[in-house]
Protein backbone atom coordinates (compact mmCIF):
# COMPACT_ATOMS: atom_id res chain seq x y z
CA UNK A 1 0.00 0.00 0.00
CA UNK A 2 2.82 2.35 0.88
CA UNK A 3 4.41 1.85 -2.58
CA UNK A 4 1.12 2.58 -4.34
CA UNK A 5 0.59 5.82 -2.41
CA UNK A 6 4.18 6.94 -3.10
CA UNK A 7 3.77 6.07 -6.78
CA UNK A 8 0.56 8.10 -7.02
CA UNK A 9 2.18 11.09 -5.30
CA UNK A 10 5.20 10.88 -7.63
CA UNK A 11 2.92 10.63 -10.67
CA UNK A 12 0.94 13.67 -9.53
CA UNK A 13 4.07 15.70 -8.87
CA UNK A 14 5.72 14.87 -12.17
CA UNK A 15 2.68 15.07 -14.45
CA UNK A 16 2.80 17.72 -17.14
CA UNK A 17 -0.29 19.44 -15.70
CA UNK A 18 1.37 19.82 -12.33
CA UNK A 19 4.55 21.17 -13.95
CA UNK A 20 2.90 23.56 -16.39
CA UNK A 21 4.63 26.42 -14.58
CA UNK A 22 7.64 24.39 -13.51
CA UNK A 23 10.70 26.16 -12.18
CA UNK A 24 12.86 23.51 -13.93
CA UNK A 25 13.29 22.85 -17.64
CA UNK A 26 15.05 19.74 -18.97
CA UNK A 27 15.93 19.52 -22.65
CA UNK A 28 17.83 17.36 -25.11
CA UNK A 29 17.46 19.84 -27.97
CA UNK A 30 15.59 23.10 -28.35
CA UNK A 31 12.47 21.34 -29.65
CA UNK A 32 12.65 18.43 -27.19
CA UNK A 33 12.09 19.94 -23.76
CA UNK A 34 10.11 18.95 -20.70
CA UNK A 35 8.13 20.83 -19.62
CA UNK A 36 7.88 23.61 -22.18
CA UNK A 37 8.04 26.37 -19.62
CA UNK A 38 8.90 29.92 -20.64
CA UNK A 39 10.57 31.33 -17.52
CA UNK A 40 12.26 28.61 -15.49
CA UNK A 41 14.65 29.09 -12.59
CA UNK A 42 16.84 26.14 -13.59
CA UNK A 43 17.53 24.93 -17.13
CA UNK A 44 19.46 21.72 -17.74
CA UNK A 45 20.09 21.00 -21.40
CA UNK A 46 22.21 19.12 -23.88
CA UNK A 47 22.40 20.79 -27.32
CA UNK A 48 21.13 24.13 -28.69
CA UNK A 49 18.69 24.94 -25.94
CA UNK A 50 16.76 28.21 -26.39
CA UNK A 51 14.82 29.56 -23.45
CA UNK A 52 13.35 33.09 -23.73
CA UNK A 53 13.81 34.07 -20.06
CA UNK A 54 15.84 32.44 -17.31
CA UNK A 55 16.25 33.76 -13.77
CA UNK A 56 18.64 31.45 -11.98
CA UNK A 57 20.83 28.74 -13.55
CA UNK A 58 21.09 27.86 -17.23
CA UNK A 59 23.47 24.90 -17.59
CA UNK A 60 23.85 23.21 -20.96
CA UNK A 61 26.35 20.62 -22.06
CA UNK A 62 26.99 21.99 -25.59
CA UNK A 63 25.19 25.30 -26.21
CA UNK A 64 22.59 27.70 -24.80
CA UNK A 65 20.64 30.67 -26.14
CA UNK A 66 18.63 32.98 -23.90
CA UNK A 67 16.91 36.29 -24.63
CA UNK A 68 16.89 37.52 -21.01
CA UNK A 69 19.33 35.83 -18.66
CA UNK A 70 19.63 36.78 -14.99
CA UNK A 71 21.99 34.55 -13.05
CA UNK A 72 24.55 31.98 -14.17
CA UNK A 73 24.66 30.61 -17.73
CA UNK A 74 27.20 27.88 -18.48
CA UNK A 75 27.87 25.69 -21.50
CA UNK A 76 30.87 23.86 -22.89
CA UNK A 77 30.97 25.28 -26.43
CA UNK A 78 28.62 28.24 -26.94
CA UNK A 79 26.53 30.71 -24.91
CA UNK A 80 24.34 33.44 -26.35
CA UNK A 81 22.32 35.91 -24.28
CA UNK A 82 20.60 38.98 -25.66
CA UNK A 83 20.44 40.66 -22.24
CA UNK A 84 22.70 39.22 -19.55
CA UNK A 85 22.71 40.20 -15.90
CA UNK A 86 25.13 37.92 -14.11
CA UNK A 87 27.80 35.55 -15.39
CA UNK A 88 28.10 33.35 -18.44
CA UNK A 89 30.91 31.21 -19.70
CA UNK A 90 31.76 28.85 -22.55
CA UNK A 91 34.45 28.45 -25.19
CA UNK A 92 32.56 31.15 -27.13
CA UNK A 93 30.36 33.53 -25.12
CA UNK A 94 28.28 36.20 -26.81
CA UNK A 95 25.84 38.85 -25.57
CA UNK A 96 24.34 42.11 -26.76
CA UNK A 97 24.20 43.81 -23.36
CA UNK A 98 25.96 42.56 -20.23
CA UNK A 99 25.88 43.66 -16.63
CA UNK A 100 28.29 41.23 -15.07
CA UNK A 101 31.00 38.90 -16.35
CA UNK A 102 31.59 37.08 -19.62
CA UNK A 103 34.33 34.47 -19.54
CA UNK A 104 35.53 32.00 -22.10
CA UNK A 105 38.15 31.53 -24.78
CA UNK A 106 36.39 34.10 -27.00
CA UNK A 107 33.95 36.70 -25.62
CA UNK A 108 31.93 38.88 -27.96
CA UNK A 109 29.71 41.72 -26.77
CA UNK A 110 27.91 43.52 -29.58
CA UNK A 111 26.40 46.52 -27.73
CA UNK A 112 27.43 47.34 -24.16
CA UNK A 113 29.23 45.64 -21.32
CA UNK A 114 29.14 46.97 -17.77
CA UNK A 115 31.49 44.57 -16.03
CA UNK A 116 34.29 42.35 -17.25
CA UNK A 117 35.31 40.09 -20.08
CA UNK A 118 37.82 37.40 -19.13
CA UNK A 119 39.27 35.29 -21.93
CA UNK A 120 41.94 34.86 -24.56
CA UNK A 121 40.07 37.09 -27.05
CA UNK A 122 37.65 39.78 -25.83
CA UNK A 123 35.59 41.83 -28.28
CA UNK A 124 33.35 44.63 -27.11
CA UNK A 125 31.51 47.60 -28.52
CA UNK A 126 31.05 49.94 -25.53
CA UNK A 127 33.15 48.61 -22.65
CA UNK A 128 32.52 50.17 -19.23
CA UNK A 129 34.64 47.97 -17.06
CA UNK A 130 37.56 45.69 -17.84
CA UNK A 131 38.80 43.36 -20.51
CA UNK A 132 41.47 40.87 -19.42
CA UNK A 133 42.98 38.58 -22.02
CA UNK A 134 45.59 37.98 -24.69
CA UNK A 135 43.82 40.24 -27.26
CA UNK A 136 41.27 42.87 -26.21
CA UNK A 137 39.30 45.04 -28.64
CA UNK A 138 36.78 47.78 -27.84
CA UNK A 139 35.08 50.30 -30.08
CA UNK A 140 34.70 52.67 -27.08
CA UNK A 141 36.67 51.99 -23.92
CA UNK A 142 35.60 53.54 -20.61
CA UNK A 143 37.62 51.36 -18.29
CA UNK A 144 40.69 49.16 -18.56
CA UNK A 145 42.22 46.67 -20.92
CA UNK A 146 44.89 44.34 -19.58
CA UNK A 147 46.50 42.00 -22.09
CA UNK A 148 49.32 41.42 -24.53
CA UNK A 149 47.60 43.31 -27.35
CA UNK A 150 44.95 45.95 -26.59
CA UNK A 151 43.05 47.84 -29.28
CA UNK A 152 40.38 50.55 -28.99
CA UNK A 153 38.88 52.87 -31.58
CA UNK A 154 38.23 55.51 -28.91
CA UNK A 155 39.16 55.74 -25.24
CA UNK A 156 37.01 57.98 -23.07
CA UNK A 157 38.41 57.76 -19.57
CA UNK A 158 40.30 54.52 -19.81
CA UNK A 159 43.68 52.85 -19.79
CA UNK A 160 45.41 50.06 -21.66
CA UNK A 161 48.16 48.02 -20.02
CA UNK A 162 50.04 45.49 -22.13
CA UNK A 163 52.82 44.79 -24.57
CA UNK A 164 51.10 46.56 -27.50
CA UNK A 165 48.43 49.21 -26.87
CA UNK A 166 46.69 50.79 -29.85
CA UNK A 167 44.15 53.61 -29.80
CA UNK A 168 42.87 54.62 -33.22
CA UNK A 169 41.44 57.99 -32.10
CA UNK A 170 42.22 60.33 -29.19
CA UNK A 171 44.90 58.43 -27.29
CA UNK A 172 48.09 59.76 -25.81
CA UNK A 173 49.72 58.24 -28.88
CA UNK A 174 48.29 55.90 -31.51
CA UNK A 175 50.63 53.13 -30.31
CA UNK A 176 52.36 52.68 -26.97
CA UNK A 177 54.28 49.89 -25.31
CA UNK A 178 53.21 48.98 -21.75
CA UNK A 179 50.65 51.80 -21.10
CA UNK A 180 48.31 53.95 -23.19
CA UNK A 181 45.02 55.68 -22.53
CA UNK A 182 43.07 58.84 -22.06
CA UNK A 183 41.78 60.36 -18.86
Amino acid sequence: MKKIILSLIAAALFSSAALAESPIKLSLFDTIAWPETQAPYVVLGLVDNHTPTVTGLDFNFISARTDNMTGLQMAFAYNRATNLVGVHGAIYSSAETTKGVEWGFVNNNTMCIDGAQLGAVNLGNLVRGAQLGFFNKAVVLKGAQLGFVNYADTVDGGIQIGLANIIKNDGWLPFMVFVNGRI
